[in-house]
């Protein structure tokens, strides 16, 4: 069944975080950042997956609906400073066993009018109160310029998925959402259009826009398609004096972003390998820096 295979199947490293995709995706589009095999099979596997007309099935069965996590969670009331560590709070919030399926990235301008068309059409010369510079809209399209969001696939089998997630964000101002929702518990008003998620508002809508996010990890597996590259190899390792003649690789694994702020690089190679003494060792290799 199509939700198994997305809950058991695992998200690339790029897409799996909020601070990664940030620096990720708009390298990708500049054609400057490569996957491993392994992770651009996840992305190829998971960009099928959301193609299966199955999903719309249970879209129309009610048991199926598209949620999203804004840019900027950690701007919530009592959230904690890191936006992924808010965005788990989020999750926790939703019930982790109602996400069968979670996926991070930076938006393009022509993604954020292609999900949002309608507000785009209803809102660009109104308004939110007297004073305010920019349109509902461009509020908006700022926000959603300022930085990562994550989709969801949110099931129920009770089959009222779209009642019961706008239900659990709660009303769209904070101030008038109930106390236990997402919204009423961690929204603010002041930082409004940010009441941090999105939802749905239909069986039709949900259909809509998860056409959308088909159409984004397509994109995205295109993208990858040109600037895909494997691991490399033991004889290149050497070539460059990266090891001995003697050295021994046991395992070469893609790991992303050193998390440290004197030494930022968005991804490298991590490489085990035995030494001319037969002890294991590791030596690393930073691929793309961004600083």
């Amino acid at each position: 069944m199509v939700i198994e295979l997305l809950k058991d199947g695992q998200v690339p490293h790029p897409f799996y975080s909020r601070h990664t995709a940030r620096r990720a995706v708009p390298e990708l589009y500049k054609d400057s950042l490569s996957l491993g095999e392994e992770e651009f099979r996840k992305l190829k596997e998971i960009n099928e997956l959301l193609q299966n007309p199955m999903l719309d099935n249970l879209v129309d069965q009610g048991k199926l609906t598209l949620g999203i996590i804004k840019p900027n969670a950690d701007m919530g009331k009592g959230m904690p400073p890191d936006d992924d560590a808010a965005a788990s709070v989020l999750f926790d919030e939703i019930g982790r066993d109602k996400i069968v399926f979670s996926f991070s990235t930076q938006l393009t301008q022509k993604q954020i009018e292609a999900f949002y068309v309608d507000i785009k059409d209803k809102y660009s010369k109104v308004y939110d109160s007297p004073g305010n510079t920019l349109t509902i809209w461009e509020d908006l399209n700022k926000l959603l310029n300022s930085g990562p969001v994550t989709f969801i696939l949110l099931y129920r089998q009770e089959g009222d998925a779209v009642a019961w997630w706008r239900e659990k964000m709660g009303k769209t101002h904070p101030s008038e959402a109930h106390p236990e929702s997402i919204r009423g518990k961690y929204g603010r008003e002041e930082i409004m259009p940010n009441n941090l998620t999105h939802g749905s508002d239909s069986i039709e809508g949900a259909k809509k826009e998860i056409s959308v996010l088909r159409q984004i990890v397509s994109e995205l597996t295109e993208r990858c398609t040109i600037v895909s590259k494997s691991f490399p190899s033991e004889e290149n390792l050497r070539r460059l004096g990266i090891f001995n003649e003697n050295d021994r690789v046991i395992e070469i694994d893609r790991i992303y972003d050193s998390g440290m702020r004197s030494e930022s690089w968005l991804y490298g190679y991590e490489i085990t390998f035995l030494d001319e003494n037969g002890e294991i060792q590791k030596k690393y290799i930073k691929e793309k820096h961004i600083i």
